[in-house]
């Protein structure tokens, strides 16, 4: 064993170095220079940096308005902050940059902030002294209010007679985090040909990282092996951090939303935090190796769950949050380092591919917080690097887990295993275990044929009564426990040849064929009645306000297709609800069965 895993040793070295050089050489940068200078337009329309030409001046009280600042000009200061990079401001922050046009020109140019994380700007444009535009962005302004169509603040300025201009931006942060400043001036087709480009580069990040994150689902649910879960949820946070936090999301997901941002991230940072620990603990089996290590990575992992939680509804504060993703992002690094050593120490592959993952990351969250406490100029790598470092850490990820299946089964079981595994996603409800709606709907055509041919079934619409309230007053497990009891009740019932779905939420479907006329399909209904109401009521349960109402339609009497039999069992439910509900529909305009 130790010969064939000796050969991943010089890579793991070459990695730990790697990743130490990326960390160490990243540049510090430093403040901007000395003494502003006006920026020149030319009309080679070419992107032109403003850093160099900022002055700042803060404003505690946020008060100031364009007329108090550009009295107070001679207080504009050169910032002694890292390039494009402001720090943490709890005040208002006001840049004012001199740009000069000596010769005419007819391209429109915008002037962009790259930086998307910031929850207020404000651009007003002078030229000889006399303001003649202003333009606003807040996150308290939904995507699709905005007056421009990017997802960072950019603004088209009138620029195009000769002479002096000024524009003084005013940007504010809700969260103490690092006020960045990336200011750019750019004709719009050069911005909008690099919006694209960044456009597709994230979506297929994105893409990549959503499949990986319901490959992790899917393969939990279907092997009830919790580390494809906890992968999962990694992949999901590292594809929702970046595309919420460079503004992606807010364009494309919830154009609709306002402040979508910067919660959205600390949430997802955090779950990140905790899926790290609950994966790493179960790939390096560590309760084997150090049952103390183990309890507090799950302990920990445990904790951070609840505090995302408490985040969600509101108990604890943005700023709080922040803190906390400071304080905890190493955690899974440092409580898992000793399991970790020692099974690289025994030359466990496992071991050698998790430390190829963790080291860069680790590397691009300390990179991460360094920018975000101001020590570091702001630069697209930069701002990155939590991004590249959260996939690095999932395509080890991915060889972690492929060697731990190869360990346990053989190519040919793993590919028939696969195989299975994702048709059953397609086609099954994780909870129950019963046919979803896709599933169903691919064997409506077998259904029909069967009508055509002669044949007949009844189809039964089973909704749950007072669900929501059970739901509601003892939580979602309670729901899930209520929903698996219908649907043993179901399965119980159902024959080889009969079908037993669940369409969505608390809804589903069952059919029964070889039912000719409704005497039998009425009787079946209330069999199928009773089965439900004995599942409410088994032990563990609390049945009080829990019932459950049933509609059919009868082929081919009632219809010839599954989708009319759909409308008329909708239509007898619904007349069974109003009768009283907890009770049989026969169907149409007919009365209700009793309960």
């Amino acid at each position: 064993m130790r010969a064939i895993c000796d050969p991943w040793r010089p890579w793991a070295v070459v990695l730990m170095v790697l990743a130490g050089a990326l960390f160490v050489s990243v540049p510090q940068g430093s403040a901007a220079s000395p003494q502003p200078r006006a920026i020149v337009v030319d009309a080679r329309g070419g992107a032109i940096p403003l850093w160099p030409g900022v002055t700042m001046l803060t404003d505690p009280s946020h008060g100031l308005g364009i007329a108090d600042v550009t009295a107070r000009r001679d207080e504009f200061r050169v910032p002694d902050t890292a390039a494009r990079n402001l720090g943490p401001r709890d005040e208002a922050v006001w840049l004012r940059v001199e740009l000069r046009l000596n010769t005419p020109t007819d391209t429109y140019w915008w002037l962009a902030l790259r930086s998307t994380p910031i929850d207020e700007v404000d651009v007003f444009l002078l030229r000889d002294g006399r303001l003649i535009s202003r333009d606003f962005r807040s996150q308290g302004i939904a995507y699709h209010s905005q007056r421009t169509p990017f997802r960072f603040p950019a603004v088209g300025l009138e620029i195009g007679p000769v002479g002096q201009y000024e524009i003084y931006i005013r940007l504010r942060k809700y969260l103490s985090l690092a006020l960045f400043a990336p200011l750019t001036l750019e004709p719009l087709p050069l911005l909008v040909a690099e919006e694209m480009s960044t456009q597709a580069v994230q979506g297929a990040l994105f893409a990549i990282c959503i499949c990986l994150a319901l490959y992790g689902f899917g393969a939990g649910l279907l092997s009830r092996e919790p580390l494809y879960g906890w992968f999962g949820l990694f992949a999901l946070s590292n594809a929702m951090i970046p595309f919420i936090y460079f503004g992606f999301a807010a364009q494309h997901l919830w154009p609709s939303l306002s402040n979508p941002r910067g919660d959205s991230v600390l949430f997802f940072l955090v779950l990140m935090t905790a899926s790290g620990l609950f994966f790493v603990d179960r790939t390096l089996e560590a309760a084997r190796a150090s049952p103390r290590m183990s309890l507090a990575m799950r302990g920990a992992g445990v904790l951070l769950m609840a505090l995302c939680a408490a985040f969600a509804i509101g108990v604890v504060s943005p700023n709080a949050m922040a803190m906390v993703v400071a304080v905890v992002g190493p955690s899974p690094f440092l409580l898992a380092l000793p399991v970790a050593l020692r099974r690289a120490w025994r030359g466990d592959p496992v071991a050698y591919w998790v430390f190829a993952g963790w080291l860069p990351h680790a590397a691009a969250l300390a990179v991460g917080f360094a920018m975000h406490r101001g020590w570091l100029p702001w630069t697209e790598v930069v701002d990155h690097a939590l991004q590249a470092g959260g996939l690095l850490d999932l395509v080890t990820w991915i060889v972690v887990m492929v060697i731990r299946e190869s360990a346990v089964r053989r190519e040919a079981l793993y590919a028939r295993d696969e195989h299975v595994r994702l048709r059953a996603l397609a086609e099954t409800d994780g909870l129950t275990g019963l046919l979803n709606r896709r599933g169903f709907g691919a064997r409506i055509p077998r259904l029909e044929a069967k009508v055509r041919g002669g044949g007949g079934f009844a189809l039964y619409l089973l909704d749950l009564d007072g669900f929501k309230a059970v739901n509601d007053r003892h939580g979602h497990e309670t729901g899930d426990m209520v929903l698996k009891r219908i649907a043993e009740a179901l399965t119980v019932i159902a024959r080889s040849q009969d079908l037993a779905c669940r369409l969505g939420g608390d809804e589903f479907v069952m059919v029964v064929e070889g039912v000719e006329s409704e005497e039998v399909a009425n009787r079946i209904a209330e069999r199928l009645h009773a089965a439900c109401i004995d599942a409410l009521a088994a032990p563990g349960l609390d049945p009080e306000g829990l019932g459950v109402t049933i509609g059919y339609g009868l082929a081919p009497q009632d219809g010839l297709t599954v989708e009319a039999l759909t409308r008329h069992a909708d239509r007898a439910m619904y007349a069974a609800k109003r009768a009283g509900k907890n009770r049989v529909g026969r169907g149409g305009d007919r009365t209700a069965a009793t309960g």
